[in-house]
């Protein structure tokens, strides 16, 4: 119940702003704003396959240092931070228009720890945005996810990219590293 309760909070504002009907599905990426190169892997890349977020260009490596994702996709919108629970350091939340990407330390450095989207405008590399039925996910992603609660994660390598299935549709995306 309370996990229902924060997703509310969470994503209550931006269905409310959101448009009701669509045309078409939300573009998968949006043109990268003047003067920032793309970045698409960060030195250290993973020595395994894992889920990626892209967003104006920008193709985010779960679990990889953020500094460099978080200079190509400019300014956020909002800086949340808060003392690690689980970590040294200092847990950071970085909104953007349709997103937050979620930052752990190790090290001394920020790792990326999740992206979850905030309304129907980012798509998954195969077309799935909030508000998609659940049989159109199962088409997308097949038969490999492990469910729990709603939830239907789909993990590879040591990052999971779930959907939160409430009423049939997809109410939450989020693409996860598991630390």
């Amino acid at each position: 119940m309370r996990k229902l309760r924060v997703l509310t909070l969470i994503l209550l504002p931006p269905l409310l702003s959101a448009c009701a009907a669509r045309t078409a599905p939300p573009p998968a990426v949006s043109a990268v704003p003047p003067g920032v190169p793309p970045v698409t892997e960060p030195s250290g890349a993973p020595e395994e396959e894992v889920w990626t977020f892209t967003a104006r260009d920008v193709t985010v490596v779960m679990g990889q240092p953020a500094a460099p994702y978080i200079e190509a996709l400019g300014e956020p919108q909002s800086l949340f931070e808060a003392p690690s629970c689980a970590f040294e350091g200092v847990d950071r939340i970085y909104t953007y228009p349709g997103f937050q990407l979620y930052t752990f330390p190790r090290d001394g450095i920020d790792h990326v720890l999740s992206i979850q989207l905030t309304d129907d405008s980012w798509v998954t590399d195969k077309g799935l945005y909030i508000g998609r039925g659940l049989e159109d996910m199962l088409a997308a992603y097949g038969g490999g996810y492990e469910q729990n609660h709603g939830e239907y994660a789909y993990p590879l390598g040591a990052s999971v990219l779930a959907f939160l299935i409430e009423g049939g549709e997809v109410a939450a995306i989020t693409w996860r590293w598991e630390t």
